[in-house]
């Protein structure tokens, strides 16, 4: 244990062989060799070295241990302050292991290496200034060396090369830079290494190459590429800053390794960070930048990224491809010209929790069977695209967050996806931008489920696909389904836009506000739930139910079905044979085109059946019913209901209520049922039935069947050959033109024939019959009944009770039958048949026939020459006042004449028209006149009857004459009332 003292300059090598020595290079003294400066190989090992002056070699400065079988280790070289190394080859070599080298000097060396040691456990430190410009710096060939530099270590490549299997240590607070290559090189595993000070490369600042290796930096990490881990495992914090001018600022190859970054990471041209194979995990707490491109590149199977810190890219904020990733962003993602987060393949899972922002999609998803959750706090942004995304199949996209876009909020692009908004979703374009944009090829589905806000020009947007739309949220946008077989519901949401259907059979169920819905093609279901709304099916056969509200429906073409419920509705079944119910409300519903079914339900409801065959249901309320064209059945039910057959053949119920019924044109058939109706059959051989209720009935042109029924009815036949029926009630019935049939029925009635021949029966209980013109046929049954035949040759028939009769004008035929009537025959040639009962005939003018019929009648003899026959009982023939100026050119009849039984009475004839008041006759028999006025005498036919004439002027002569035939007996004074 020797120490050599090495005091004056020498240009030879020193030779240090012998095992544990110690060697001291003075202060100020050079060695100067043309080989190595200090010459310490071989065997013997465990020699120390203090170099405080200079050494220079054309060699190696220093060399130490057996090469030949790298035994001569456990040395010491300690480079003091004022010492230098200066070599045109290496400065220094050994060989044999567990060196401690330390340089607080300088050491500069112009080829190969500054400093290569071979074998394990090897120290070196470095707080001096280390140059080479032709080589390589630091090399440890072996493994479990310890490197630490606090001072400046400059070469042109590989400033620090590890080249063993691994576990080595580096600490650097100094300075490392490589001017031409790498400036750390690590090959082997499980190396650590940290750096608080600088690393810069033109190359790669930091190479990793093995697996399981560390790296930790506070420092300054810079090259052309940052930091480089080649096969696997391997971990990098960073809390300094790394950065690299040409490619990726930290690149992870072969999977499985970590990166957690509190500093800087940025790169010019490529990556920020680039992660290649599965399972790497990067947690960024920092800023990671990249001027070119990605921020975060990750490809590769279950890659986890965590950021919470600031991600940023021109074309990717962060983009991952490879499948089964994780990726959590509680920061800023952005990318000002690109996509902020792209994931790729499929099994992703994507949660923002801060704010990503992009100048295209600020997260697309490609692949299948991804989950996007944006929380509460998040946002994503696209100035010039979509916050989101999704290109595959069986994504979930869930957004509890803010999500704006310039063309909308959410893209996808597959089958079986899912997105749910539970926050706000904003489209920037006010002219072009789409809320939720599904696209979908025909047999793909897919699902949108909104509880929070949308609001874009349209707020969703489907395609050829099956999409289904639930929104319990706000969408403030118009939605439109596509062209499949979709399905919207809305029932608890409000849709504040118009909702079109598109192509393909869609469900449709409206929400809270008021809506507008087109169902476009396809036999579509559409129901508005609350508000008023509007509905229109469109093509194919629709199903529509307006909710609550005051909506509109439409029908549109082909046979829809469409229902109203609450609200003041309107309604409109358009072409097609519609189905329409009006539900509550006061409703207006129109069945359009072709054979409808409309039912108004609760309200006072104006229903048009329009063109075809329709049924029309009124309902409860003052409905307003109008069958439009062709052959309809109208029912107006409860309430007081006006309704209108219109054109065709209808059949219209009016029901309970006041109704007013209007069969219009063609052959109609209408019932008023209950209460006091008004009923018009229009033109056309309408059927018309009051029912019960005080009704008027009017059956319009053509020949008309009315019927009355119950109450006391009004009736009017109107123009055609009509037949009327009163029914119970005390009816007033009217034939109108043409030949009419008329049936009072029970009760009261007063039944006029009007023009035509007209068949009238009062029926029961007393009736008054009116024939007028025409030749009337006229019946007045049972009761007491007022009868006038009116104009034309009119039968009348009394019926039973006491009945009045009156022919009118023409020759008509009165009938009496049973009861005490009362007859009068009018103008023209009459015939009067007072039948059973005590009846009063009177014919009046014209030649009539009066015929008494059993019981004592009371016929009254008028103008014209008259025939009377007084049948059974006791009979009075009564002249009565006037019939002294018959004159003898009217001879009256008596046909049947019984002797003390029938009278002549002549009580109401002046006898003496000289005098004043009405005088008595006197009997003179069969005596010549005397020239006395009211002289009565008799005298005997050539037919065995006699010749009643009486002188009322007193001239001597008969002024009127009056003929008894098949008389049996005498005529004398008592058969007369004088």
């Amino acid at each position: 244990m020797t120490t050599h003292v090495i005091s004056s300059d020498q240009l030879t090598a020193v030779f240090a062989q012998t095992a544990k020595d110690t060697w001291i290079v003075e202060e100020g003294v050079t060695i100067d060799s043309s080989s190595n400066a200090i010459d310490g190989s071989g065997p013997n090992g465990s020699k120390t070295f203090h170099i405080s002056g200079n050494l220079v070699s054309q060699g190696v400065t220093i060399a130490l241990g057996d090469f030949s079988d790298n035994s001569g280790g456990n040395n010491k070289v300690h480079i003091h302050d004022t010492g230098s190394l200066v070599s045109a080859s290496s400065a220094v070599q050994s060989v044999g292991g567990k060196l401690d080298f330390v340089n607080e000097g300088t050491i500069t060396t112009y080829s190969q290496n500054v400093f290569v040691a071979d074998g394990d456990r090897n120290k070196f430190t470095n707080s001096g200034v280390i140059s080479n410009d032709q080589g390589t710096g630091v090399w440890f060939r072996d493994d479990l060396n310890e490197i630490t530099n606090t001072g400046s270590l400059t070469t042109l490549d590989k400033a620090i090369f590890l080249a063993g299997s691994g576990r080595n240590e580096v600490v650097n607070t100094g300075s490392i830079t490589a001017t031409s290559g790498d400036a750390v090189s690590v090959i082997g595993s499980s190396n650590n290494l940290i750096n608080s000070g600088s690393i810069d490369s033109s190359s790669i600042a930091v190479r990793m190459s093995g697996v399981g290796n560390n790296f930790t930096n506070s420092g300054i990490v810079k090259g052309e590429y940052g930091i480089d881990t080649e096969a696997g495992y391997s971990e990098i914090k960073n809390e300094g800053s790394v950065i690299s001018t040409a490619g990726d600022a930290i690149k992870m190859f072969h999977g499985n390794n970590k990166l957690t970054n509190d500093g800087f990471i940025a790169t010019a041209l490529d990556s920020g960070v680039a992660a290649f194979g599965n399972n790497n995990a990067i947690n960024n707490r920092g800023v990671i930048s990249s001027a070119e491109d990605e921020g975060v590149f990750a490809r590769g199977e279950g890659n986890t990224v965590w950021n919470s810190g600031s991600v940023n890219g021109l074309n990717y904020g962060i983009q991952s491809g490879g499948g089964r990733g994780y990726i959590k962003n509680l920061g800023t993602i952005s990318s000002s010209a690109g996509t902020g987060l792209n994931v790729a393949d499929d099994l992703n899972r994507v949660i923002n929790r801060g704010d990503i922002l992009a100048g295209q999609n600020g997260i697309l998803a490609q692949g299948n069977k991804n989950k996007v959750l944006v929380e509460k706090s998040g946002s994503v942004s696209s100035s010039a695209k979509r916050a989101i995304a999704i290109e595959g199949d069986n994504n979930t996209v869930t957004n509890e967050g803010t999500l704006k876009g310039d063309l909308g909020g959410i893209r996808v692009d597959g089958t079986d996806n899912l997105i749910i908004n539970k926050g706000q979703i904003n489209g920037t374009n006010a002219t072009s931008d789409v809320g939720i944009d599904i696209l979908s090829q025909a047999g793909e589905t897919n699902k949108f489920i909104n509880t929070g806000t949308i609001d874009a020009t349209v707020s969703v947007l489907g395609d050829k696909g099956v999409e289904t739309i639930i929104n319990k949220g706000r969408l403030d946008g118009a939605v439109n389904l596509g062209s499949g077989d979709d399905f919207f519901y809305g029932r608890f949401g409000f849709t504040n836009g118009v909702i079109y259907a598109g192509s393909g059979n869609d469900v449709v169920k409206g929400g809270k506000e008021h809506e507008t819905v087109i169902g476009d093609f396809g036999d579509d279901l559409i129901s508005g739930a609350g508000g008023d709304d509007i509905l229109d099916g469109g093509a194919g056969a629709d199903t529509i139910y307006g909710g609550r509200g005051q909506d509109q429906l439409f029908g549109g073409d082909d046979n829809d079905i469409l229902y109203g419920y609450w609200g003041d509705d309107v309604i409109n079944g358009d072409a097609g044979a519609d189905t329409i119910y009006g539900g509550s409300g006061h409703d207006l519903l129109r069945g359009g085109d072709d054979n409808d079914i409309l039912k108004g339900y609760w309200g006072a409801d104006t229903i048009d059946g329009g063109a075809g065959a329709d049924t029309v249901y009124g309902g409860i309320g003052h409905d307003v019913l109008n069958g439009g064209d062709d052959n309809d059945i109208l029912y107006g039910y409860w309430g007081a209901d006006t309704i209108d057959g219109g054109a065709g053949a209808d059949t219209v119920y009016g029901g309970s209520g006041h109704d007013v019924l209007n069969g219009g044109d063609d052959n109609d058939i209408l019932y008023g049922y209950w209460g006091a109706d008004t009923i018009d059959g229009g033109a056309g051989a309408d059927t018309v039935y009051g029912g019960s209720g005080h009704d008027v009935l009017n059956g319009g042109d053509d020949n008309d069947i009315l019927k009355g029924y119950w109450g006391a009815d009004t009736i009017d036949g109107g123009a055609g050959a009509d037949t009327v029926y009163g029914g119970s009630g005390h009816d007033v019935l009217n034939g109108g033109d043409d030949n009419d049939i008329l049936y009072g029925g029970w009760g009261g009635d007063t039944l006029e024939g009007g023009a035509g021949n007209d068949v009238i029966f009062g029926q029961a209980h007393s009736d008054t019959l009116l024939g007028d013109a025409g030749n009337d046929t006229l019946d007045g049954g049972s009761g007491n009944d007022t009868i006038d035949g009116g104009q034309g040759n009119d039968i009348i028939d009394g019926g039973l009770g006491n009945d009045e009769l009156h022919g009118g004008d023409g020759e008509d035929v009165l009938n009496g039958l049973a009861g005490s009537d009362q007859l009068f025959g009018g103008n023209d040639n009459d015939m009067l048949f007072g039948g059973s009962g005590r009846d009063t005939l009177d014919g009046g003018a014209g030649d009539d026939l009066l015929d008494g019929g059993n019981n004592g009648d009371r016929l009254y003899v008028s103008q014209g020459n008259d025939e009377y026959r007084g049948g059974g009982g006791a009979d009075h023939f009564i002249f009565d006042n006037g019939f002294e100026y018959v004159g003898r050119g009217e001879v009256n009849r008596i046909l049947d004449f019984t002797d003390r039984v029938d009278r002549i009475d002549l009580r109401g004839t002046d006898a003496d028209l000289n005098s004043a008041g009405d005088d008595e006759f006197f009997f003179i028999a069969q005596q010549e006149f005397s020239g006395i006025a009211g002289e009565l005498r008799v005298e005997t036919t050539l037919n065995g009857g006699y010749s009643v004439t009486g002188d009322v002027t007193g001239n001597g002569s008969a002024d009127f004459e009056i003929l008894v035939d098949s008389f049996a007996g005498t005529l004398n004074e008592n058969d007369f009332f004088l």
